[in-house]
């Protein structure tokens, strides 16, 4: 009997060589440039009842002492890869400041690049980097794309404080976290003074001598034009995609790597520089590198993954987002307490002027306290209409929060606003005065919004915007990058 044979519905598996290509070296255009980090100095060992506890060592580091420091503050250079750790006995902003002075007096860096660790973004210690000229940059990557040469740099320090009879596999335990200051000297000088695959000489002879990490970026730069010329280096916007799932567990050793790469595909929604936006067909995205991302192409062989009957996505089954964000020039203008100020000062004085002009009559005040209140009405009946969008468009999009009952909530909603909107006032000459100011507002705040839309952040006015992406929006550091990437001047 003849049996149609059907592709198994699993993940695919490729090897490195198939992304190498595609992968873009993280090197700086400029010199003394460094990345940094937090290493937390503490081991916790597992119980045979499945609980955990501090490890010996650690147990030690409850002491808080200069001798046995609670954290690292962990440097390495962008192209030299020179490495420096600093004791920490805590996280707080204030000690974390004491510890970037050191290493700024010290090493006067030009850019310095990290997490959203919050004492990193503290404000004294934004100016101190501003202070003393040194541009500050953040990652926000769960899969650390960016930040890892700093992250395979801990790795190597763990593999360094591992017994000698023990696989360098088993890293990843906690015991073996806890690093003392005479070991951490120890590690620091090895790796300094051993020769790096990466740069091609110790990174001791690159950081005490400038020509060899400018011959490093010229190398470096050589090599990302070449590689802008690899066929499918640069994806369109809408192409169907693959991309590699994260790898969970530890790599078999003497064996090749495999990568498992998503079954169904996705649509390539925005592009970065090198990174995607990649949609799922209920709106959902998921930001990856382009050596993260396969394309998907027609079926060549009946062993190739591309003849599997591909579904688009219905969702993003997780969420490792990634990008820069440039944070040194840019800071709100706040008081002590983080209140804009200026918001407070610009909204005090409108009421002053308001009430001067009006001689401080107190039927204006009214009249102005009721158009207020209409506009925000208005605000509220469009935030109802919105739910109903949404819950008709994106039901089953990621929410905080859940409005019950359905549509029947925002319908009452709209309805009993709009019935105190009608009812604003029992002056039938106020009412429609009110009416009409409101009107006039939203006409000139929609020409406005319009005009910001299309010429500020140059993009279409009535075009489709992804959720996550109209979530970033509403961080101020979005539209900083983009004004740093030349979409905003």
């Amino acid at each position: 009997m003849n049996k149609t044979l059907t592709p198994r519905s699993k993940n695919i598996r490729i090897r490195k060589k198939q992304i190498k290509p595609f992968m873009i070296k993280i090197f700086s255009n400029s010199l003394n440039t460094w990345f940094h980090d937090l290493y937390d100095n503490s081991g916790r060992v597992l119980k045979s009842d499945g609980s955990t506890s501090l490890s010996a060592n650690a147990k030690r580091t409850n002491n808080l002492s200069d001798h046995e420091p609670r954290y690292w503050h962990i440097f390495i250079g962008t192209n030299n890869r020179y490495a420096v750790a600093l004791p920490l006995n805590d996280k707080k902003a204030s000690s974390i400041h004491k510890t970037l002075s050191e290493f700024i007096n010290k090493y006067h860096p030009s850019k310095l690049t990290s997490d959203e660790e919050s004492a990193f973004l503290e404000r004294n210690n934004i100016e101190l980097l501003k202070s003393n000229n040194v541009k500050m940059l953040t990652v926000s990557d769960k899969n650390h794309t960016t930040l890892s040469i700093i992250d395979r740099f801990i790795r190597t320090l763990r593999d360094m404080n591992i017994p000698s009879e023990i696989s360098k596999h088993q890293s990843i335990d906690d015991k073996y976290t806890f690093i003392t200051p005479y070991r951490m000297t120890k590690f620091l000088n090895t790796y300094n003074n051993k020769v790096h695959s990466s740069i091609g000489c110790t990174p001791k002879e690159m950081f005490n001598n400038p020509k060899l990490e400018k011959e490093y970026i010229f190398r470096c730069i050589e090599q990302s034009e070449k590689q802008k010329r690899i066929k499918n280096l640069v994806l369109p916007i809408g192409a169907k995609v693959h991309y590699i799932l994260p790898r969970n567990g530890l790599s078999v050793p003497l064996t090749k790597k495999r990568y498992q790469v998503s079954k169904e595909y996705y649509i390539i929604d925005d592009r970065k520089g090198n990174m995607y936006t990649l949609m799922a067909s209920d709106g959902t995205v998921i930001t990856k590198p382009r050596h993260q991302i396969l394309l998907c192409k027609k079926p060549q062989t009946a062993s190739s993954y591309e003849h599997e009957k591909d579904k688009f996505a219905r969702t993003i089954p997780g969420k490792w987002n990634g990008d820069v964000k440039q944070i040194i020039e840019y800071y709100p203008k706040t008081n002590k307490y983080k209140v804009p100020w200026f918001g407070q000062v610009f909204v005090s004085t409108a009421i002053f002027l308001f009430a001067y002009v009006s001689n401080n009559s107190a039927d204006m005040i009214d009249f102005l306290i009721l158009a207020g209140s209409v506009i925000w009405m208005v605000s509220y009946i469009l935030a109802h209409i919105d739910v109903l969008v949404f819950r008709k468009r994106l039901p089953k999009a990621p929410r905080n929060f859940k409005v019950p009952g359905g549509w029947v909530l925002p319908i009452i909603g709209i309805l009993g606003t709009a019935y105190m909107i009608v009812n604003i006032s029992t002056d039938v000459h106020e009412r429609m005065m009110i009416w009409l100011l409101t009107g006039v507002s939203f006409l000139v705040l929609g020409i406005y919004s319009a005009i910001w839309i299309k010429v500020k952040l140059k993009m279409p006015v009535f075009k489709h915007v992804p959720l996550e992406k109209v979530m970033a929006m509403e961080n101020d550091l979005y539209y900083v990058v983009r004004k740093q990437n030349g979409i905003w001047k």
